[in-house]
C-alpha cells in the first residue's frame, strides 16, 4: 500500500520511516504491507522548525506519527523558517526523489568480486572490495535499507576470459557457477552480490551495445536452478581520459553498479528504487537512467576518492539530501548550490525512442518564453556564483538562451528568454541544462523545451510497466569523456 508524503510551510525539513523506505522532504511516496505499523519523524533543517502534521498523522502532536497501513494513506508536514531574513536555502522548485516501489535492496551485502588470468590489478580489487563495505561512502546509502557491506572471498578463475562474450553467456556462465559444486563461488543468498571484472582484452556486448564504447559497465540478476534470485554486475576494463587511469574507472564504475545492486538488487523482477515521477522525466533523461548511480554520472564532482577509502568511486543520488536542498550527489557536506527554473508546462518528447511527457517549456518554434529561475544554496557561499546553459547532445544550436543577469547567490531571482529555433530531432524537443559554477564547482539543471503537448503527472508509473521499462532500456553505467556535450543519447559524457 502506498504512504504519500508531502511537506508544506516557509521551512524545510526531512522526513524518514521506520521500517525504512521514505526519506525526504517534499514529495515522495513508499509501499508497505497491509496493516504494518509505520512510524513517521520529522527533522527540520537548520533555520526551520516543525509545525504540524495533517493528513492521516492530524491528530499527532509531536514531530513522530505513527501510521497503520489499513489503506494507501496520506500525510502532510509543515516545516516554518525561523529566520525570514536569511533563509537557506531560499524557495525554489524541488530537486527530484528517486522512488522507492517496495522490491529488494541487500540489507546485509555480501561483494564477491570475480578476476580472471593475468588481471594485474586483481590484489587492488579484492583491496577495494575489503575497504567499501566500512567506508564513509558506503554508509550514506544506509537511507535506502542498505547496511554496511562484507567481502566474500575473491574469486580467482583459472580459466582465461573469451575474446568476446554476450550478457546472455554471462548469465549462462555464473549460473553454472552457482550450482553448488564450485566451491570458490560460495553459496549465493539474498544478499550476494557477484561483480565480474573483464579484463580490456574482452568485449562485452549486450542489447546490441559494446564495452568501452557504449557503457563501462551494468549490473542485473540471474534466476538459479533452485528459482532463487542473484545479483551481479560486470564491469568492462577501459581506458578513459588523462583524468582517471584505468583503475580508478574500474573501481568508480564498480561503485556505480554496487550502489545500483545494493538499492535495486532485482531489477527486473522486484524493482525497488528506480525512476522518478513523471513531471520530473528529464532528469531521466538526461541522467541517462534514474537509479542511485545513474543520476549523478554525469558531474565531475562525483568521482573522488574518499579519505577512508584508497580507490575512487563516483557519488551516488541521495533522497534526504535532495529534500534538504543539499548536494543530492552523496556524500557531500559541501555548501550545495544551484539555480532552479520554473518550467511547468506539460509537453512531450522523445526518450528512448519512446513519446514521454513530463514538464517544461511549450515553445512553438519561432516564438520566445521569459522564465523565472530561482538560486538557492543551503547555506552561505563564498560569493555569487556565475550562470550560463548548455544544450544536450547537439552539434548546431536549436535554441537562444538570455539571461537578465548571468551572477547571483540565494535567494536571487533572474530571468531567462528562451527562444526556439529548430527541433534536435534525437528528441523531438530541445534538451539544455542551466549551469551554476563557482570557482571550479558547477552544478545543473536539466530543462526540456518542446512544441507537442503532453500530460505530465505527479502519478507514479505502475510496477509491472516500471519493470518493462527496466527490462527495455537495460540501465548502464554509460561511457564518458572529458567535453561537454554527448555524442549520441547512449554516450554520457561529464559535465565540466
Amino acid at each position: 500500500l502506498g504512504l504519500n508524503v508531502e511537506a508544506l510551510g516557509t521551512g524545510r525539513g526531512v522526513v524518514t520511516s521506520t521500517p525504512g523506505g521514505i526519506s525526504c522532504g517534499s514529495m515522495c511516496s513508499g509501499s508497505f504491507d497491509p496493516e504494518t505499523q509505520v512510524t513517521l519523524t520529522a527533522v527540520p533543517t537548520a533555520n526551520s522548525t516543525f509545525t504540524q502534521w495533517g493528513g492521516a498523522c492530524a491528530t499527532a502532536t509531536t514531530t513522530s506519527c505513527t501510521v497503520t497501513m489499513s489503506q494507501a494513506q496520506d500525510v502532510t508536514v509543515q516545516f516554518d523558517s525561523t529566520n525570514p531574513l536569511i533563509t537557506y536555502p531560499a524557495a525554489h522548485p524541488a530537486l527530484p526523489q528517486l522512488l522507492n516501489h517496495g522490491g529488494h535492496v541487500l540489507a546485509h551485502p555480501v561483494i564477491t568480486n570475480v578476476t580472471f588470468p593475468g588481471d594485474s590489478q586483481a590484489t587492488s580489487l579484492d583491496q577495494f572490495v575489503s575497504q567499501l563495505g566500512a567506508s564513509s561512502f558506503w554508509a550514506a546509502m544506509s537511507e535506502y535499507g542498505v547496511g554496511a557491506a562484507v567481502a566474500g572471498t575473491p574469486v580467482h578463475v583459472s580459466t582465461s576470459a573469451p575474446v568476446t562474450i554476450d550478457d546472455s553467456a554471462i548469465q549462462t556462465w555464473l549460473i553454472s557457477k552457482l550450482d553448488g559444486t564450485h566451491a570458490e563461488f560460495g553459496t549465493a543468498g539474498t544478499n550476494s552480490l557477484y561483480v565480474i571484472y573483464y579484463p580490456s582484452a574482452t568485449k562485452i556486448t549486450l542489447d546490441g551495445l559494446s564495452s568501452c564504447t557504449d557503457f563501462d559497465g551494468y549490473h542485473a540478476n540471474v534466476q538459479l536452478g533452485n528459482g532463487s534470485l542473484v545479483s551481479y554486475a560486470v564491469i568492462a576494463a577501459c581506458t578513459l581520459t588523462s583524468a582517471q587511469n584505468e583503475l580508478d574507472q574500474r573501481t568508480s564504475t564498480a561503485s556505480h553498479e554496487m550502489a545500483e545492486s545494493a538499492t535495486d538488487a532485482i531489477p527486473f523482477a522486484e524493482t525497488a528504487i528506480y525512476g522518478v515521477i513523471p513531471s520530473q522525466a528529464i532528469w531521466d533523461t538526461m541522467s541517462f537512467g534514474s537509479e542511485v548511480g545513474d543520476m549523478c554520472q554525469r558531474y565531475a564532482e562525483s568521482f573522488y576518492t574518499p579519505g577512508d577509502l584508497s580507490f575512487q568511486v563516483q557519488r551516488f543520488w541521495s533522497n534526504s539530501s535532495a529534500a534538504a536542498s543539499a548536494n543530492p550527489c552523496a556524500p557531500n557536506s559541501a555548501v550545495y548550490f544551484n539555480s532552479a527554473p520554473t518550467a511547468t508546462d506539460a509537453i512531450q518528447y522523445i526518450a528512448n525512442g519512446a513519446p514521454t511527457s513530463t514538464r517544461g517549456l511549450l515553445i512553438s518554434l519561432g516564438q520566445s518564453q521569459t522564465i523565472p529561475v530561482a538560486l538557492f544554496s543551503n547555506g552561505p557561499t563564498s560569493g555569487p556564483w556565475q550562470l550560463s546553459t548548455l544544450e544536450e547532445n547537439t552539434t548546431q544550436s536549436h535554441l537562444n538562451l538570455v539571461f537578465d543577469k548571468t551572477s547571483g547567490q540565494n535567494g536571487d531571482i533572474l530571468n531567462l528568454t528562451v527562444t526556439a529555433l529548430s527541433q534536435n530531432p534525437n528528441y523531438k524537443a530541445e534538451l539544455f541544462w542551466i549551469r551554476s559554477t563557482l570557482g571550479t564547482v558547477s552544478h545543473y539543471w536539466p530543462v526540456v523545451v518542446s512544441q507537442t503537448v503532453g500530460q505530465a503527472t505527479t502519478q507514479v508509473t505502475t510496477l509491472p510497466n516500471l519493470m518493462s521499462e527496466h527490462g527495455r532500456v537495460r540501465i548502464h553505467r554509460v561511457r564518458h569523456a572529458k567535453q561537454d556535450a554527448a555524442a549520441s543519447e547512449r554516450g554520457a559524457t561529464i559535465l565540466y
